[in-house]
C-alpha cells in the first residue's frame, strides 16, 4: 500500500470516528456534565477560613505553608481533629519529630484516622502505596502529608544536583495531584518556605508569599490552593527592651485559590483548648 493510500485510509477513520477521545460540542459536554452528580464540598471545622475558603473538595492538592516554628504542623492537627469530628475517613502521614510528641498534642477525646504503623522518609512509592492502601482498604478521603521535603532525598551541593532534585519535585507534586483525582481524594501537603529574609532588630519576617516557597516553583503552580499559617509575635506591653515573643494569634492567609476571588484574605485563629479556633473579624491584606 503506498503513502497516499495510507493518508486516504487515517483520514477516512477520523472522518468515521467515535469514541472516547472524540471532540464533540460544548452543548453536548453540558448535557453530560449536568448527569455527573454534585461533588460535596468539605469543611475545615473552622467557620472564618470555611467563609473565605467555601470549604474544599476530592480531587484537589492544597498546599499548608510558611516559615519553619510558625504554626503549620499545629493547624494540621487541628484540622486532623475538626475532620474526625465532621466523620471524615483520615490518613495522616507525618514524617517529621517523634509519634509520641505527635499524639501527645492531640486533642482529648483523641481523633480517629489512619496512619502507618512505621514511617519511611525519601520513598515516593511507599508513599504512593500507602495512599492507595487507605483510599481502597479504609476509604479515606482526605490525607495529611507532613511534610513534602521528607519524601523525597535532598539535594547535595552542586548545582546539577540542585537542579535535579527541583525536578523531582516538580514531578512529585503532579503524581500527588494525580493521585488526589484517580482516588478521588483531597491531599494536604505541607511544604516549607526558604529562609526567611534577615532582620536586624529582631522583628518577625513578614508573611511569606508564593516566591518563598522551597525548591521549585510546582509547589505553586500544580496545587489548587495554598495557605501560609503564620503565628503572630510581639512585644510584651511595658517592656520596651524585651524580645518579641510568640503570642495565642496565628493568621492563616490565603496566597493561591482557584474557588473564588478571596486571595490576600487573613482569617485571625487564637489557639485554645489544644487547637486553633476562630479570633475575630476577617482582615484583608493588600497584595
Amino acid at each position: 500500500m503506498s503513502g497516499w493510500e495510507n493518508e486516504d485510509n487515517m483520514l477516512q477513520e477520523l472522518k468515521n470516528y467515535e469514541g472516547k477521545n472524540e471532540l464533540i460540542s460544548s452543548a453536548k459536554m453540558a448535557e453530560r456534565l449536568a448527569k455527573v452528580p454534585t461533588v460535596p464540598r468539605y469543611k475545615y471545622g473552622i467557620s472564618n477560613i470555611d467563609y473565605l475558603t467555601e470549604g474544599f473538595e476530592t480531587g484537589e492538592v492544597i498546599v499548608i505553608t510558611g516559615w519553619s516554628g510558625y504554626g503549620k504542623t499545629t493547624f494540621c492537627q487541628t484540622m486532623l481533629t475538626n475532620f474526625s469530628r465532621q466523620g471524615l475517613p483520615i490518613l495522616s502521614i507525618s514524617y517529621e519529630g517523634k509519634l509520641s510528641q505527635f499524639f501527645r498534642k492531640l486533642s482529648n477525646p483523641l481523633p480517629n484516622f489512619y496512619l502507618p504503623k512505621k514511617n519511611k522518609s525519601y520513598d515516593m512509592d511507599w508513599m504512593e502505596e500507602r495512599i492507595r492502601e487507605a483510599a481502597l482498604n479504609h476509604g479515606v478521603k482526605v490525607v495529611l502529608l507532613d511534610h513534602l521535603h521528607f519524601i523525597i532525598n535532598p539535594p547535595g551541593q552542586n548545582m546539577r544536583e540542585t537542579y535535579m532534585y527541583t525536578l523531582q519535585v516538580g514531578v512529585l507534586i503532579r503524581r500527588i495531584k494525580d493521585l488526589a483525582v484517580e482516588l478521588d481524594v483531597a491531599i494536604f501537603l505541607v511544604a516549607h518556605c526558604a529562609k526567611p529574609p534577615r532582620n536586624e532588630t529582631g522583628k518577625p519576617p513578614p508573611l511569606p508569599q508564593k516566591a518563598d516557597l522551597k525548591d521549585s516553583s510546582a509547589v505553586e503552580q500544580d496545587s489548587d490552593a495554598v495557605y501560609v499559617i503564620q503565628r503572630v509575635f510581639a512585644k510584651p506591653k511595658g517592656i520596651a527592651s524585651a524580645n518579641y515573643e510568640a503570642t495565642d494569634e496565628t493568621q492563616f492567609y490565603i496566597i493561591k485559590q482557584r474557588e473564588n476571588g478571596n486571595l490576600g484574605k487573613i482569617a485571625k485563629l487564637i489557639y485554645s483548648g489544644g487547637e486553633l479556633v476562630p479570633k475575630e473579624v476577617i482582615d484583608e491584606r493588600a497584595l
